[in-house]
């Protein structure tokens, strides 16, 4: 668990994950505006899911993954193909792709 704060805002961002954190890092480095988990979506199941984050310019939500708890996996899919479709995984390949990790 790391404590960042987000570069413009000067808010505390709770990192629960080592992607998280490098993700955090890599935004506020590069002074990418960004929400981190500013809301709640309602599943069909009547469970909730939040992603990651929100990237302002691009209008685009990201979920941060490294492990896939059980039970995450569904909350994802759903919430990529049915209520937000622009919505990105930022796995361990896409973050190496990014040069992040």
């Amino acid at each position: 668990r790391h404590t960042k704060i987000h570069w413009k805002s000067k808010k505390e961002i709770i990192c629960t994950a080592s992607y998280e954190s490098k993700v955090v890092d890599y935004l506020n480095q590069n002074q990418i505006e960004f929400d981190w988990q500013p809301k709640v979506f309602c599943l069909s199941t009547g469970k909730t899911y939040r992603p990651d984050l929100y990237l302002i310019k691009e209008q685009l939500w990201v979920e941060v993954k490294g492990y896939w708890y059980p039970g995450a996996k569904d909350k994802w899919d759903e919430f990529h193909t049915s209520i937000q479709k622009n919505s990105e995984l930022w796995d361990q390949k896409k973050l190496k792709k990014m040069g992040i990790l």
